[in-house]
């Protein structure tokens, strides 16, 4: 359906999700619309807090992109209002704070009402790419994130078609994926910026071969925050690892 006060990105059949970009600000709004719609999503945008509860009560989205200094309703009111909403359905739709300010009250506020994520502008294309892929979810209940035939051949190609290889690599990388996590968590649990490092080095290595570009941009923008000792930062990104890992160990049996 058509979205009052709203501009709709059409996506390509087997669009990798729909997303609901909330901004007053009418060039970051054109500008994340086309980077996620190059990428398939299907995005809706709109330009404050009132019109984004009129777009969830016609939609589903998979995730919302939100301003928080909006002149209507700013973030964190929109955010609250979006949670006591939902305390009514049992849905959750997963929220990322988009901002200008870098301040750990913001951070906390955002804690506070219930966004799950929070990243500082200016955001980079890359950025903004993995942060959403980290919130997309498979279409279908259950259903597994699709290997593209392309994706399977460049996969193989670069074992020299081994088969018999491919599927031990894939075998050894979901037994090791647990206990990799782990460690990650483990050092953010501590603040040990150089073990961070470390392991998150470990994981990307681990995940490398794979074509889990989503996954790998994550994991590589954590472990650039924890070389600057942006501990706080690589915490920020984490729950967004966590659940594109947890779609990637799903969904590796099927690659070969």
């Amino acid at each position: 359906p058509a979205h009052a006060d709203a501009d709709a990105a059409s996506a390509p059949a087997g669009a990798a999700g729909r997303v609901l970009v909330a901004d007053d600000n009418a060039i970051q709004r054109e500008m994340v619309t086309h980077l996620l719609g190059q990428r398939g999503h299907q995005v809706t945008a709109v330009a404050g807090g009132a019109a984004t509860l009129a777009a969830l009560e016609q939609a589903e989205f998979d995730v919302v992109l939100m301003d928080l200094q909006m002149p209507d309703m700013d973030g964190f009111q929109t955010a609250a209002a979006i949670r006591r909403r939902e305390a009514a359905t049992g849905r959750r739709v997963p929220i990322v704070a988009i901002t200008a300010s870098a301040l750990t009250t913001d951070r906390d506020r955002c804690l506070e009402v219930g966004i799950d994520d929070y990243v500082s502008k200016p955001v980079s294309k890359d950025q903004l790419v993995a942060m959403v892929a980290g919130y997309v979810q498979p279409r279908a209940a259950g259903a597994e994130p699709p290997w593209r035939p392309a994706e399977r051949e460049a996969y193989l190609d670069g074992l020299g078609g081994d088969t018999d290889l491919a599927r031990r690599l894939v075998s050894l990388f979901l037994e090791q994926a647990p206990s990799l996590l782990d460690a990650v968590h483990d050092a953010l649990a501590r603040r040990d910026a150089p073990g961070l490092s470390r392991e998150a080095h470990r994981l990307k290595g681990a995940m490398g071969g794979f074509p889990a570009i989503a996954a790998q941009d994550l994991v590589a923008r954590l472990e650039n925050a924890a070389l600057q000792g942006h501990v706080d930062t690589a915490r920020a990104v984490f729950p967004s690892l966590e659940r594109e890992l947890t779609r990637l160990v799903r969904a590796l049996p099927d690659l070969v």
